[in-house]
């Protein structure tokens, strides 16, 4: 919790209190059992008999009365029922009452108290244990030898109390010898043990007429009572201490093991025998050996039960009169389950109408009649079921759950319902999946996302791409309507893949710049790389719709690094996309002279046998000169230098281009036919518009363009050297050498070099202007511009419903839909399976269907939720308009789609089992025959067929088992509830209203603390705005019943969010509407302990070092582990109690440095060393960190210790 600003604040003057739990409703004044009119039993009649005989005279039939036997006491004191009553009437917990407070005068003696004070508490406790003993043992005489209960207490005597009461004895004789027992006090005369009053301890020593039965000194083996009773002080003096006065030795007593220990003894005996009494006496009811006329007496006293019980029920029939006929209030009423049921049509039918009430068979119920589910309301059945479920989620850290190299990341599962993603098991109970995100926790703790990352980008389909061979290189411009913000080329990283004719080519980005007006990647092919070859589907899969060469641009995903090119790029607006590519020796071209055809794989004569004025060369390329070239270069490689025959210079050539079917000039100058390198220009584009992708067209006369013709100015004399030639043979061979032979241009190799750029249009794409795709998780689409500004998102958005981004979509692909159509679909969730430490958004789901690529919203009142927003089973309804489509390219054609999005908290909904088409709700039909078949929850499958059966309906189905019965309310719920009712009047008002209510209404919820003028608003951690000074606002913190819960961490006991939701719709109609109310979960802090620990030898320190971090843990948070443990708000964990708990560990030898830690949920914020760890709110709850998060090391036998320091502050402990 941040401690600046205002989100927290704090109220030193907050009363401090946990709220009221369920067990704290259960007062005992709405109980008529509380205020019986007669609350004694049959024993009390018997000891008030036998009481009571004392006082009656007994006149022998000589009308003289026996001094010996002067009373009536011998017909009702003798028997074995009137012995076992007077033990069995004895009150426990009123000499454990007493005791306790002894013990306490001696523990913490008042500052005033006195030596007298000390000894009579002293005194007291001796006096009150021996007497128990002297009863104890005159129950045992009593009794008759083969009783049990004489069996009993023998043993009892023999095995624990005959050697705890010598060693009291001990204790007396020595205290009596350091003159802090004094034999004068005095006997408590306000106790009764056993039927008897309480007698001085001394008498054991004493008197010999007090000795007990021998039983007592063959306890520890001694043969009298005499030899018993004879103990020697001085082994005994060690438990008074070495104080200087009285006060401190007998608080030393007080407070040691020992003398504590005997005291629990003779207690824990008391109350067996006191409960062995009462058993013994019931049973003796049934005994044949009374006589006769207590037999009379026992069955009167019996026969007085019935009228006691009568009496009794005068206080129910009262309470009863007072609420059910004067307040007009009755039980709630049961209610009858509810069950999911799909339906399947008949082949010939397309749809069929269950009216409200239908009849659906389920077997019997429990007294045999036939049992029905009526269906709730008019449900339109279909052939539409659900084929596929996909899910997209982009991960977001937050306080509560960090993922530092996912964040942002974004993820994609063609297989929704599955546990990686792509159709793998899921190891969660019973095979659920989440329909956003599947993510792996550890002790509550998110560890990773098992999802395959989505492969998001753009594609450019371009015939520019059309690139066969030589050193290509490929520059995209991305023009943007703004500098992209934060743009660092470094938090860019992109995949590039090319269309080949083996599929794709892929290639890293050689070049990456982003500046204020964009971004410019450039790609480098070499001369072994496979020529760019136009898209096929079949080979190179994604499905575009488009025949040309295809980039693929997509962001790359790497696992051990953050994953930041979406963030960039995702608000980037692309205003135009440039392309430009550059080709360097390009040599697949088509040739051709005036004698035809020319192939370019030999060398060649480039311009014939005969070159003469006007001969050409026709150079082809078909990739080059439909892409409106910018600069056409040819490099030519001779043979040997071409020389003409009666030409003074170098026969020149000039360039021509076909267009339209006519030779059109270039801007290339007259060039020697000899130069290497022809700098042909700039060539106009072609007027086709629809692009040709065959390499190595021939020039015929047929051709349009593609074309470049080279023309020679002047032959090179072939025709005129022979004529030379000949006469300079006729004439005789005459002076000098004969005229050089012309060499004809003879090449070698001829290859092209161009660059062409190309911009793509966005508004109007077509196969020649080039596309645009936006590549998608589970297809691609082409995207159309605002209208208004003419941009569009160069990567694609996942938007929810008003265009917010969305962070998560569940995709439901629904075969044989008819729009305009309804279609029903059941959710079956994991009940409380969503993350309850997340705040549920209102309105957090968006549903959308699919009309084309476009997400369009379903129409106001179009979709009806029952499932609270995927926080309950329940069924969606939803009336699909005519426009949805199959026909699509975002996501696989052929289904009709539709997308659960949320744009945040994608936690905040349930793991769900199954998504199914074609759902209704019935609800049992209670016949009102004595069966209770309605209320309680029936298998699935119990429901099998309609009731008559109709012909549409092939069957129906009933997948899970039903839900939501309740059986009529108990007396006891009913008269707490109207008691609680009587005091808040059914009205939110005090904090003492809002608790009670909400425990009366949701059994689930075990404990409720309210917070006035409070103001709770947390964040995934549980951390966020806090305000204990907050006026107009509530805040209702809850824990759950953790025996019936749902626990997704059990360290961390919270509430569903589906309870938490319906707790405030039921609180906010009881209460004031000028104040805003908050219910939410705890907010859970933990603790770490850490130690140094010297085992005993012998045990595994590997597994014992787990084994107390385990136990550690179940000691921090106790809930976790056993049933009658439940956590506590103003928790205090005090150092000192956990070094003991330690220390106890049979394993464990000490400790030392032990260290005691409290971690803030903001931030993980740990504290130093700690004596005390204490919640730092009112709606706090510590807890232990997971097991393996305590530190422990080994002190070995070779390693010294550090000095036996417990780690702890006595004085802070104290």
């Amino acid at each position: 919790m941040t401690s600046c600003g205002c989100s927290v604040s704090h109220d030193p003057g907050q009363l401090l209190r946990d709220g009221t739990d369920q067990e704290q409703r259960a007062l005992s004044a709405p109980d008529p059992a509380s205020a019986p009119v007669d609350d004694r039993r049959s024993e009390h009649a018997i000891v008030f008999a036998a009481a009571y005989s004392r006082y009656l005279r007994y006149v022998g039939f000589d009308d003289t009365v026996d001094p010996a036997d002067p009373d009536w006491h011998q017909f009702f004191g003798s028997d074995i029922s009137s012995l076992l009553a007077v033990v069995a009437v004895d009150r426990v917990d009123a000499y454990r009452t007493a005791l306790q407070g002894w013990l306490c005068r001696l523990e913490d003696p008042p500052l005033t108290g006195s030596e007298a004070d000390m000894k009579e508490a002293l005194g007291a406790i001796f006096d009150a244990v021996g007497s128990l003993a002297r009863g104890i043992d005159a129950v045992a005489v009593a009794l008759p030898p083969a009783d049990p209960l004489r069996a009993t207490i023998v043993n009892l005597v023999r095995a624990q109390l005959s050697p705890m009461l010598r060693r009291l004895i001990g204790y007396h004789v020595a205290g009596q010898a350091l003159g802090v027992v004094d034999p004068a006090v005095p006997a408590p005369s306000d106790v009764r043990i056993l039927g008897r009053s309480v007698e001085p301890f001394q008498r054991f020593l004493v008197d010999p007429g007090a000795a007990l039965s021998g039983e007592w000194p063959a306890g520890v083996d001694l043969p009298n009572w005499a030899s018993y009773v004879a103990v020697d002080p001085l082994p005994h003096t060690d438990a008074y201490g070495q104080g200087a006065t009285v006060v401190d030795r007998a608080n030393h007593l007080a407070t040691h093991h020992l003398f504590r220990a005997i005291c629990e003894s003779f207690l824990g005996a008391y109350a067996r025998v006191v409960d062995g009494a009462r058993t013994a006496l019931h049973a003796s009811f049934d005994s044949n050996g009374h006589q006769p006329h207590y037999a009379l007496f026992l069955a009167f006293v019996r026969l007085l039960e019935h009228t006691r019980t009568q009496a009794n029920q005068l206080t129910a029939r009262h309470l009863d009169h007072y609420y059910r006929d004067v307040l007009r209030l009755r039980d709630l009423p049961s209610e009858s389950g509810h069950a999911h049921v799909l339906v399947e049509l008949a082949k010939h039918v397309t749809s069929h109408r269950l009216t409200a009430g239908a009849l659906l068979r389920a077997g019997k119920d429990d007294v045999g009649e036939d049992a029905h589910f009526a269906v709730d309301t008019d449900v339109v059945v279909n052939r539409a079921s659900v084929e596929r479920l996909a899910s997209v989620y982009r991960h977001h850290d937050t306080p509560g759950e960090r993922l530092p190299l996912e964040d942002g990341r974004l993820f994609a599962s063609p297989v929704a319902e599955s546990g990686d993603g792509v159709g793998g098991e899921t190891d969660a109970v019973g095979g659920s999946w989440h329909p956003f995100a599947n993510k792996n926790y550890e002790h509550g703790r998110l560890t990773g996302i098992r999802m395959p990352p989505a492969e998001v980008g753009f594609a450019i389909a371009s015939h520019h791409l059309w690139l066969a061979e030589g050193e290509r290189t490929i520059v995209v411009r991305l023009h943007t309507s703004a500098a992209i913000a934060g743009g660092k080329t470094a938090a860019v990283d992109l995949r590039c893949r090319l269309t080949t004719a083996d599929g794709w080519l892929e290639r890293s980005v050689a070049v990456l710049s982003l500046d204020s007006e964009g971004g410019e990647l450039q790609i480098e092919l070499g001369g072994n790389d496979p020529a760019v070859t136009p898209y096929d589907a079949a080979t190179h899969g994604y499905g575009f719709d488009t025949r040309l060469p295809v980039l693929l641009i997509t962001l790359h995903h790497h696992p051990t690094t953050p994953w930041t090119t979406y963030t960039v790029l995702e608000k980037v607006e692309l205003t135009g996309v440039t392309l430009d590519v550059r080709v360097k020796g390009l040599r697949s071209l088509a040739l051709a002279n005036d004698q035809g055809p020319i192939d370019p794989s030999k060398p060649f004569l480039a311009f014939g046998a005969v070159p003469r004025e006007n001969s050409a060369l026709v150079v082809g390329s078909t990739e080059a000169f439909q892409k409106s070239p910018g600069d056409v270069t040819l490099h030519t490689t001779w043979m040997t230098s071409p020389t003409a025959y009666g030409s003074p210079g170098t026969p020149q050539v000039t360039a021509e281009v076909l267009d339209a079917g006519t030779w059109e000039p270039l801007s290339m100058p007259s060039t020697d036919v000899t130069a290497t390198v022809l700098e042909i220009g700039a060539v106009p584009a072609p007027h086709d518009t629809d692009p040709v992708l065959e390499q190595g067209v021939a020039y015929d006369t047929g051709s349009r363009s593609g074309f470049i013709r080279l023309r020679l100015d002047t032959g090179f004399g072939t025709e005129a050297y022979p004529l030379a030639l000949a006469k300079w043979i006729a004439a005789g061979a005459g002076d000098g050498e004969p005229s050089p032979v012309p060499v004809l241009p003879l090449l070698e190799s001829l290859t092209l070099d161009y660059t062409a750029t190309q911009e793509l249009t966005l508004a109007d794409p077509t196969e020649a202007a080039g596309r645009f795709f936006h590549m998608m998780p589970f297809g691609h689409l082409a995207p159309s511009p605002a209208p208004l500004t003419g941009a569009l998102p160069l990567l694609p958005r996942f938007l929810a419903t008003g265009g917010t981004d969305a962070q998560a979509a569940l995709y439901i692909g629904v075969r044989d839909l008819a729009p305009p159509q309804d279609l029903t679909l059941l959710f079956e969730v994991v009940d409380g399976s969503a993350n309850p430490l997340v705040v549920k958004p209102d309105d957090h789901l968006h549903w959308s269907y699919l009309s084309g690529n476009d997400w369009e919203p379903f129409p106001t009142n179009a979709v009806s939720d029952s499932t609270d927003g995927l926080l309950s089973s329940g069924i969606v309804t939803m009336s699909v308009p005519a426009d949805a489509s199959t026909e699509h390219t975002a996501l696989p054609a052929g289904l009709h789609w539709i997308r659960v999005a949320v744009a945040e908290a994608p936690d905040a909904v349930c793991r769900l089992l199954t998504v199914a088409a074609q759902a209704l709700r019935a609800t049992y039909v209670d016949r009102r025959n004595g069966s209770s078949s309605h209320t309680r929850q029936l298998p699935a499958g119990t429901i099998t067929k309609l009731d008559p059966p109709e012909a549409a309906a092939k069957g129906v189905t009933q997948p899970f088992p039903t839900f939501g019965g309740r059986p009529v309310e108990s007396a006891e719920a009913f008269r707490s509830r109207v008691s609680e009712r009587l005091r808040h009047k059914d009205r939110a008002i005090a904090l003492w209203d809002h608790e009670h209510l909400v425990l009366a209404a949701f059994p689930g919820i075990y404990q409720a603390r309210c917070l006035n003028h409070t103001r709770y608003e947390p964040n995934t951690s549980g951390t966020g705005l806090y305000r204990e000074l907050a006026p107009g606002h509530v805040t209702v913190v809850t824990i759950p019943d953790l025996a019936v819960a749902e626990r997704r961490d059990p360290l961390r006991p919270a509430t569903s969010l589906r309870l938490l939701g319906e707790v405030e719709r039921f609180l906010a109609a009881r209460m004031s509407c000028f104040a805003t109310l908050h219910v939410r979960n705890p907010r859970f802090e933990e603790v770490r302990a850490g130690l140094n620990v010297r085992f005993r030898p012998g045990v595994d320190e590997t597994f014992q070092v787990q084994e107390l971090k385990r136990e550690i843990t179940r000691f921090l948070s106790p809930w976790a582990f056993r049933d009658d443990a439940r956590p506590s708000f103003n928790g205090r964990i005090a150092k000192s109690v956990l070094v003991n708990y330690v220390e106890e560990r049979p394993y464990v030898d000490y400790v030392t440095d032990v260290r005691l830690t409290h971690i803030d949920p903001d931030g993980g914020i740990e504290s130093g060393d700690l004596d005390q760890v204490v919640g730092a709110l009112a709606i706090s709850i510590l807890v232990s960190v997971p097991a393996e998060q305590h530190l422990v090391n080994v002190i070995r036998p070779d390693q010294p210790a550090s000095g036996e320091r417990c780690g702890c502050d006595p004085e802070a402990a104290r």
